[in-house]
């Protein structure tokens, strides 16, 4: 099950369910289709990351929807200007303390 939760009003405002042989990004697509209204923040585990999730979540919400994705641990600098500023912030802070500057851990409060 692939959900959407948003943590401002707590509650869920996307659902689907796939196989097992469907990973987050696969379900992406389905579930952003599912949302009614507008959404102003995206925060995803680290399966999320990559150019092609970033374009599809900013071709369902816009280009100013703001992207909370972990970069992998071995990221580097020049994928975009918003995924290099969060490297950036790991690489002064770590990884706990872009967590907590970024909102990352509302993503496990529903």
């Amino acid at each position: 099950m692939h959900i959407g939760f948003d943590p401002e009003c707590e509650e869920l405002v996307t659902s689907c369910l796939t196989t097992k042989h469907v990973g987050d990004p696969g379900a992406l697509t389905d579930l952003l289709a599912r949302v009614a209204g507008p959404v102003r923040r995206f925060i995803g585990d680290g399966a999320y990351d990559g150019a092609l999730t970033a374009a599809t979540i900013r071709r369902a919400f816009g280009p100013d929807v703001e992207l909370i994705i972990p970069p992998p641990k071995n990221a580097v600098l020049g994928a975009c200007a918003a995924r290099d500023a969060h490297l950036e912030m790991i690489a002064e802070g770590g990884r706990m303390a872009w967590q907590k500057a970024t909102g990352y851990g509302q993503r496990s409060r529903g």
